[in-house]
């Protein structure tokens, strides 16, 4: 077995094992208990990252190093799109992305078309918070303990649009999944039309039951938004497991991928009627509409088919070098 660990390798382990953030696939049927112990299995892991001696890494939870093979790809890339960026950033390195939201699809077991690409799982919410058709008195039901700017984006919109948030508390640990779940359904009032919860805590590590809080607003036909930052890559699920409605991730936290780079899921029936987070020219839109194999596709976007717009009009060298370094 070779002593570097391929991307293909991490991408596998990083699916099969919630214990380690990187996993050669050849370990990927051996029990977590077994390799907690293996010291071969931890030097290739540590042979594969670019390490600064003088400190031991512990938080990966703001943003994680990228293997050595990744960093090199993005560099790579970054070179190559700069000696011909008009014609390579667009014409050969966006097609990657595809690629990589198709991987990422299949991974998670999702529709391709419910991915999109993004900087990071703020920028994935917020296209999900603000997209949102929502009117004055409207209710999100969240918690206190969301993480700060997705409680901020909602509070803009109660500056603005006069809607209500409410944020209910809860003790931490938690150990019955079930409080959890009876507290949103007290909070719910004929007037909530979101639940936001998040997956894993930002600050404590809660895991909340997601599952059942989605199939609770699904019941009572409530929007869920999932935030996923701290569990993409990290608790093993598939995104048909939660029936969300939205679910936003960072790919540069537990998967290791290039710092800047995020995951959208949009429920499938919500694409079309939901509002993109920047405006596309219309011409766009119907270009997805008549071919989904349109070379504008791949762009770093919200989501490929939009009923307003298609996706953002932003799409930067250095984002399509990270993309597609994933």
């Amino acid at each position: 077995m070779s002593a570097e660990v391929t991307r293909r390798d991490f991408l596998y382990g990083a699916e099969a094992v919630v214990l380690a953030a990187m996993l050669n696939h050849a370990y990927a049927g051996v029990p977590a208990e077994d390799l907690a112990g293996d010291e071969e299995y931890w030097k290739r892991i540590r042979a594969a990252y670019a390490r600064d001696p003088q400190f031991i890494n512990l938080n990966n939870g703001g943003v994680a190093p990228s293997p050595n093979n990744v960093l090199e790809a993005e560099i790579e890339a970054i070179r190559y799109s700069n000696q011909l960026p008009a014609y390579r950033m667009w014409h050969d390195l966006e097609p990657g992305i595809e690629r990589v939201r198709k991987k990422l699809a299949q991974m998670w077991n999702a529709d391709p078309e419910c991915i999109a690409i993004t900087r990071n799982a703020s920028e994935s919410l917020q296209i999900a918070q603000f997209g949102l058709d929502l009117q004055p008195g409207d209710e999100v039901l969240t918690t206190s303990q969301d993480y700060p700017r997705m409680i901020t984006t909602w509070q803009q919109r109660e500056r603005r649009e006069k809607i209500v948030l409410k944020q209910s508390n809860y003790d931490v640990p938690a150990h019955n999944s079930a409080d959890l779940v009876r507290m949103f359904e007290q909070g719910i009032t004929p007037r909530t039309r979101v639940i936001h919860v998040s997956q894993v805590v930002f600050m404590t590590g809660q895991i909340m039951p997601v599952k059942e809080i989605c199939a609770l607003a699904r019941a009572r036909g409530i929007t869920s938004i999932v935030d996923g930052a701290h569990a993409f890559a990290h608790v093993p699920f598939q995104f048909p497991d939660f029936d969300c409605d939205f679910y936003g991730a960072s790919l540069h936290k537990w998967l290791s991928a290039p710092i800047g780079t995020g995951m959208l899921y949009v429920r499938k029936d919500r694409i079309e009627k939901h509002w993109a987070l920047m405006a596309a020219p219309a011409r766009w839109t119907k270009t997805f509409a008549s071919s989904r194999k349109s070379a504008r596709i791949p762009r770093r976007c919200t989501m490929p088919r939009c009923k307003r717009s298609s996706f953002t009009n932003r799409s930067a060298r250095t984002e399509n070098t990270r993309a597609c370094a994933i």
